[in-house]
């Protein structure tokens, strides 16, 4: 009996490992089929280590680096440089850099920066001493990135990335300079591919997972409003609506594709409908947003998705792929006869690698969700703007900006514009930079003091608060920043939370649909109507100034109680729900929350200029306009504005090596202060 009992025991035994058997392979089976590879490849790290190093054809991705170079060559003048001696001329602007000790060198040096950065790219383009060039490029590329966070987004840090992969890889071997004159073999270990590939694997999947988020695929869609406008659209505003364009294809599409765009790159079955939407994808992006070459960039490095020897296979002018093989095997057969030494330390190299390229993609997998450490960078959103893939996820909508300066020696107040010091509104937005900033223009108006017998100081012991108001999404508008906070006084860590930030009001975040429809209402009275939302916490006051371009003004509570007092009145009168009152035009007011519960108000008025030169006042309105009219096909338009960047470069190219070897004066511009 209990033989029986033990043989029927091993025979369920065997079947069960004969199905773990079946399912195994069949796993096996279908992840070969998948992405080409076999699933002992990625099993374990001789696998992978093995895999990493396996020879490839370098044909593909030295069209790669090329087009890559090329289109950095077109980026450099366009977006890294700009104006330049607006940017860079006067030495009291405020800089944002990522450690303080990155310091912008004088204006003729930082031009000589640009210089070798272009050079840089016009070496990884031809191939020519590449290594050199690369080197050139990431070292100057990285500086500037690093020393100015306000002009941080996604694909510059996408480019110092796949420069930076580039330095190490073998992209040279094929379609360059040096492979024509060095006689370089045109193979490259298969962690070249790997890596680059791997990099817009994150670009993609990281930027699909930010976009799975209600503020992405509410139906009230309240990132990228009012795209849909936009001519591209056409046909799908015809067929399914407006609403529903804004919804499926504009939202919905967006997170689909970025999420799974990757996946189907990969397998070689669906590769080619994958690459026909990836095309449409980055097309219709160059033509909707202004983000440089980045739609470029990615469109031209989906030939590295493809099989590493397409460009001969393409082209037909190189050697056949039989001959390559036969080298590739007597290479093979040269490399065994090695003693046992070199042996050992290419294979401790290999290791060595492959733990280096690990550490590389946990890093990048890792990084987009490491805010909770960083807390110091941490506002409404999280985090840096760049690393973290976010993509069109956040729009701000800056309304009043305040920098009160405090002579504590003459107790006198003084306010200076927001762009005294910089050219951008970025800084904001985040805390860091908000901090540095007010760091930088108390050591400004200090110097001024000491330096100007006619400064208005009356002492350099002074307080800087700031008050910003900012609507995230469609919310109401609100601080960002503790109006009675001293920035000049506070403590900012990287890794702790800042004390004078004030965090989003995400308990009324489900109010904006009726923001929306009391919108779409106001809209409706006339062509000349428009509103404003406002929240405020307990206990604040907001001064404000009504222009006198501005008629017909009114001030309603949505929530809470406030305190309204015009200027010149004695009395003040409270405001409860659905509460309003008629605000003068051409005078400040006051509005202080009273409730212990933050307020929430709006005005609504009549723009009188605009009625009077017959413009409508609703920014939709003008948006619409605007992109209607816009050319459908503007690429004449785009180049000749690249053209005329590239001029301003050489211009301040030229003017820069003129002044550092022969001491020939350098002009320089004033950068205007605009109105927001």
């Amino acid at each position: 009996m209990d033989l029986h009992n033990k043989e029927r025991t091993k025979k369920k035994s065997r079947r069960r490992k004969s199905r773990f058997s079946a399912v195994k392979e069949k796993i096996s089976k279908i992840f070969n089929t998948f992405s080409g590879h076999k699933i002992t490849n990625f099993s374990s790290f001789n696998g992978f280590s093995n895999l990493m190093h396996q020879k490839a054809d370098a044909a593909s991705i030295g069209i790669g680096r090329m087009l890559f170079g090329i289109m950095m060559l077109l980026d450099i003048p366009e977006e890294r440089s700009g104006d330049l001696d607006l940017r860079w001329g006067d030495p009291k602007d405020c800089r944002f850099p990522l450690f303080s000790f990155i310091k912008p060198l004088t204006l003729p040096k930082m031009g000589l920066v640009y210089c070798t950065m272009w050079l840089g790219a016009l070496g990884i383009t031809l191939g020519y001493k590449f290594k050199a060039s690369c080197l050139a490029f990431v070292l100057t590329y990285w500086y500037i990135f690093l020393l100015d966070k306000s002009s941080w987004n996604n694909h510059s840090y996408l480019y110092g990335l796949i420069a930076f992969i580039f330095l190490f890889t073998d992209a040279h071997h094929y379609c360059s300079i040096d492979a024509r004159c060095n006689e370089l073999k045109p193979e490259v270990p298969y962690w070249n591919y790997f890596l680059l590939k791997f990099q817009f694997f994150v670009l993609y999947f990281i930027a699909g997972l930010k976009k799975m988020s209600s503020e992405w695929l509410n139906e009230w869609q309240y990132s990228m409003t009012n795209l849909d406008v936009h001519w591209l659209f056409t046909p799908f505003r015809m067929i399914i609506g407006s609403d529903l364009t804004n919804l499926l294809v504009i939202h919905w599409f967006a997170a689909v594709f970025d999420t799974t765009i990757s996946f189907f790159l990969i397998c070689k079955h669906t590769r080619p409908i994958a690459v026909i939407f990836a095309t449409a994808f980055h097309l219709m992006n160059s033509h909707l947003f202004n983000i440089g070459m980045f739609p470029w960039v990615c469109l031209v490095e989906l030939p590295l998705f493809y099989e590493h020897n397409w460009p001969r296979t393409f082209f037909r002018k190189l050697k056949s792929s039989s001959s390559f093989s036969k080298r590739k095997a007597s290479m093979e057969r040269m490399s065994c006869v090695n003693d046992k030494n070199v042996t050992t330390k290419r294979t401790l190299k290999k290791r060595f690698t492959t733990f280096l390229i690990l550490i590389y993609g946990c890093l990048q997998l890792f990084l987009p969700f490491s805010h909770f450490i960083t807390k110091g960078y941490n506002n409404w959103v999280n985090g840096i703007y760049g690393y973290s893939f976010d993509m069109m996820m956040q729009q701000w909508h800056p309304s009043l900006i305040s920098i009160k300066i405090v002579d504590n020696g003459g107790q006198q107040q003084h306010f200076i514009d927001p762009l005294t010091f910089t050219d951008n509104y970025r800084w904001t937005q985040y805390p860091d930079m908000a901090y540095q900033y007010a760091k930088c223009i108390h050591e400004n108006l200090k110097s001024d003091f000491h330096e100007n017998p006619n400064s208005v100081l009356t002492s350099a012991n002074i307080s800087i608060y700031f008050d910003i108001w900012c609507s995230l999404n469609g919310r109401f508008q609100q601080r960002i920043y503790n109006p009675k906070v001293d920035l000049v006084k506070s403590y900012w860590n990287p890794f702790r939370k800042p004390s004078f930030t004030l965090p989003l009001l995400r308990e009324y975040s489900h109010l904006r649909k009726e923001i929306m429809e009391i919108s779409n209402d106001v809209y409706s009275w006339s062509n000349y109507t428009s509103l404003m939302f406002f929240a405020d916490f307990p206990r604040l006051t907001m001064e404000n100034y009504i222009v006198p371009e501005m008629d017909n003004v009114t001030l309603t509570v949505l929530h809470g109680a406030v305190k309204f007092q015009q200027e010149n009145d004695t009395k003040a009168s409270s405001l409860s729900v659905r509460q309003s009152v008629v605000v003068k035009s051409g005078s400040f007011h006051k509005i202080t929350t009273i409730s212990d519960v933050p307020s929430c108000y709006f005005y609504t008025y009549i723009n009188a200029t605009q009625q009077l030169l017959n413009s409508p006042a609703d920014d939709t309105q003008n948006y619409k306009e605007w992109r209607t009219t816009y050319s459908i096909f503007p690429f004449a338009q785009e180049w000749r504005m690249r053209w005329e960047n590239y001029k301003k470069f050489l211009y301040h190219i030229a003017n820069s090596i003129l002044f550092e070897f022969y001491k020939v004066p350098m002009p320089l511009r004033v950068r205007e202060i605009h109105d927001m």
